[in-house]
């Protein structure tokens, strides 16, 4: 929307000053054929006031007094303009004579007019300027501006000015033709600006469309995802619920049995330490159920600050049969000046020996697994690296959705890594499965903030 909106405002602004190039060009013309109007009047009435002083002169010479008045008025205008008479125009061009300290202005007619602007410029001696309208209506001419040409004669008894004033009419013709010249290329540019625009337009919101619809059809994608996910884990939720109830009365039993037999054994100190070993397993499947059940369920495991090296050990002492039968070496690299980490202990070593298990089950006999940890910025890192064939890309994508598992039938259900990522996620951490850059194999990576 701010794309199109900014384009519109461009198209505005590009019209806009296309009109204001065509108005500067239309009254830059104007003004120079006003110019040009008005030299061609200062170039007649050069010419035609060099005939007038001629005249003027030779009535002088033989002795006539050349006066203005009374009802001679006409013929001595006749006697001083002679064939400049013809150069008048009904409307159009007029011919005055004027003695500037008479304060009026002849036609040749014998009409006495009355002009400030053009006595003040023979007074002066300016030779051409533009009448105001009002005045070039005084003169019977249109009402549009009217242009003069000034020329100033010294005769024996005083100055004369013999003006030639000419209307602005033809002016007009021109000037409508530059307003139309201009409407025509206003319209054609805009024209151009509006349909190069409205294409453009057109594209920008056939582009929005695709990527409207490539969104809501990714949105779709996400959902059903989603709602894979929480039907996948409502199932794990269920079977978790399912199991926990069977396995509660076997581990009850068992539970009842060890306390039955550790009074019996106080005198054989390995039978006691045997059956104490036992019943604390007992008792760690059952926190472990519980802490899975609740998150299944959605509840957050109680934290407690536990140091990373404790954590790693116990996960390594719960794995390190399986490795031993397997034949794989298990190599422990924990400082144990790491700070501590909120955790639920018992899920959290759950959660790493699932890795190691899985890095277990990857190895092949005289491998060797490496369960280190280390810290980095604002967070502690647990990372289990394997030598096996490693992991592609779609199977590190998958590899933590529940009931997802790349092992043969009847050696995983897909259940270690999901159960993995949600006690992850719970602790505010973040679990990552790659492949190793340096060696064959597969990184896993549990990171979590600080304590």
């Amino acid at each position: 929307m701010n794309q199109q909106r900014t384009l519109l405002v461009a198209m505005l602004v590009a019209v806009s000053l296309v009109a204001i190039a065509l108005l500067l060009d239309e009254q830059s013309e104007f003004e120079a054929a006003v110019q040009m109007l008005k030299d061609e009047q200062v170039t007649l009435a050069t010419a035609v006031g060099a005939d007038f002083e001629t005249r003027l002169s030779r009535l002088e010479q033989a002795g006539e007094e050349v006066r203005l008045d009374g009802g001679n008025v006409r013929t001595r205008l006749g006697q001083l303009l002679g064939g400049a008479l013809q150069l008048e125009k009904p409307r159009s061009r007029l011919l005055l004579v004027a003695r500037p300290e008479d304060g009026l202005l002849l036609r040749t007619d014998g009409r006495a007019v009355s002009s400030p602007t053009l006595l003040s410029a023979a007074r002066s001696g300016v030779s051409g300027l533009i009448l105001p309208r009002d005045e070039s209506a005084a003169f019977g001419l249109p009402p549009r501006i009217a242009v003069a040409g000034v020329e100033t004669i010294e005769g024996r008894n005083g100055t004369w000015a013999l003006i030639v004033l000419v209307s602005g009419e033809r002016l007009r013709a021109r000037e409508r033709y530059a307003q139309l010249r201009f409407l025509l290329g206003l319209g054609g540019v805009t024209a151009i600006i509006l349909g190069f625009g409205g294409a453009a337009l057109r594209q920008q919101r056939r582009k929005l469309d695709v990527a409207r619809a490539l969104e809501t059809a990714s949105f779709e994608r996400e959902r059903e995802k989603l709602l894979a996910k929480a039907d996948k884990m409502a199932t794990l939720a269920a079977l978790g619920s399912g199991i926990a109830h069977e396995v509660a009365t076997p581990l009850s039993t068992i539970m009842a049995r060890v306390e039955q037999l550790l009074p019996a054994n106080q005198g054989d100190p390995r039978a006691s330490a045997a059956l104490n070993v036992v019943l604390a397993q007992v008792e760690r499947i059952q926190a472990i159920i519980r802490g899975v059940l609740g998150l299944a369920r959605g509840e957050l495991p109680p934290l407690v600050h536990a140091r990373p090296d404790v954590i790693a050990d116990n996960a390594a002492a719960l794995s390190r049969h399986r490795l031993a039968q397997a034949g794989v070496e298990l190599v422990l690299q924990v400082p144990k000046d790491l700070p501590d980490v909120a955790c639920d202990p018992p899920l959290l070593e759950q959660a790493l020996t699932n890795l190691l298990l899985n890095a277990c089950d990857a190895s092949t006999r005289g491998a060797t697994v490496l369960f280190s940890a280390h810290q980095e910025e604002g967070a502690l890192c647990f990372c289990v690296l394997d030598e096996g064939d490693g992991i592609s890309a779609e199977a590190a994508a998958r590899a933590q959705e529940p009931f997802f598992t790349t092992k043969p039938k009847g050696y995983g259900n897909g259940l270690g890594l999901a159960i993995t990522r949600e006690v992850v996620a719970h602790h505010r951490g973040e679990l990552r499965l790659e492949p190793r850059t340096s060696a064959r194999g597969t990184r896993a990576t549990i990171e979590l903030p600080h304590a």
